[in-house]
């Protein structure tokens, strides 16, 4: 027992890092490799100069869930309810303004893969929406073709259109972006 005992101490210390003795590498190549190492390391962590010009902001990433079974009290809501309705909240990472959520009138181009969607009815807009605020929308989201839609402005002044699609894996919903054609 104390023989085995020993074998697997002796075992976890090869394992585990032995007893410390470190293979002997010539000086002249170590220093070699650190000052090179450092360099790039000093390379890649110096801060760039600025020159004066504004660095261009990331644009807003929007999320769409699904509402599930949350109440969200004061959030706005647009939309219309019927029995097959989807409820979802949408929210952005930041800032945006001129929000419209739509019914959209869809085409898909399958030779240039693209998908063209115009205005058919507006469920509702908002002149802004703050970062991570919170807006309920629904309404039937279609089989084939989405059926809703949301567009925004970032605060440069970027136009976005996004369908409201539902995932055939699991789903839930997604945003898909869109060609938005008027008329």
């Amino acid at each position: 027992m104390k023989k085995i005992a020993i074998i697997l101490a002796v075992l976890m210390l090869v394992l585990l890092g032995g007893c410390g003795k470190k293979p002997s590498v010539p000086e002249k190549e170590n220093a070699t490799s650190q000052s090179t190492s450092e360099e790039s390391t000093q390379a890649k962590t110096e801060p760039e100069e600025t020159t004066g010009a504004t660095e261009a902001t990331p644009e807003p990433v929007p999320e769409i869930e699904d509402l599930g079974n949350r109440a969200l009290g004061t959030a706005p809501t647009f939309g219309e309810d019927s029995e097959y309705a989807g409820h979802f909240i949408f929210r952005a990472d930041q800032d945006i303004k001129n929000f419209k959520f739509f019914k959209v009138d869809m085409f898909f181009d399958g030779d240039k893969n693209i998908l063209t969607g115009s205005m058919e009815k507006e469920y509702g807009s908002l002149k802004a929406i703050r970062a991570g605020e919170e807006v309920l929308i629904m309404g039937d989201t279609g089989e084939t073709l989405p059926f809703l839609a949301v567009s925004y402005e970032s605060e440069s002044g970027q136009k976005y259109y996004y369908a409201i699609e539902i995932s055939g894996e699991d789903g839930h919903p997604l945003l898909t972006p869109f060609t938005f054609s008027v008329g």
